[in-house]
């Protein structure tokens, strides 16, 4: 499935939050720059789905809409840049960190979205999930310990 990123940005909403602030505008940089392969895992870490409706009328007649909202750091994470993205798959929302850039974004998503993103799967028996699949190479090249 193709996952449309302009239709996506099109039935986005925003808690407590400007679509215009710096680390939106990286975080859809970030995506428009994402492999249509980055682009479904993404979904599935958001949203424990591999496709979107590919339509403003598919999104509208389902009620889908993706939410992001602030990330609320506890303990000794001050630093959003030492973050990690957070979702309600049920929801469909992303807490997304306020990163300082798109580079720092984008290398906290890929990790995020690639670390066991098979999770939910209920097909996948459990001692599947601790190493990525044959031949999935890990994104940011620092997963090593997993395999």
């Amino acid at each position: 499935p193709v996952i449309y990123i302009r239709v996506l940005k099109g039935h986005t909403q925003y808690s407590q939050g400007s679509p215009t602030a710096p680390h939106i505008l990286y975080f859809w940089q970030v995506l428009e720059g994402f492999t249509q392969e980055n682009r479904r895992a993404f979904i599935r870490f958001v949203w424990a789905q591999e496709r979107l409706p590919t339509t403003d009328q598919e999104f509208e007649r389902t009620g889908t809409r993706m939410m992001i909202k602030p990330f609320s750091s506890t303990g000794a994470r001050q630093n959003p840049d030492d973050a990690f993205p957070k979702a309600d798959t049920c929801f469909f929302n992303l807490m997304l960190p306020e990163y300082s850039s798109a580079e720092v974004l984008r290398e906290r998503l890929l990790f995020a979205i690639h670390t066991d993103s098979d999770s939910m799967n209920a097909d996948v028996p459990h001692d599947e999930q601790v190493r990525p699949p044959a031949g999935r190479r890990n994104p940011l090249g620092f997963l090593d310990f997993l395999q």
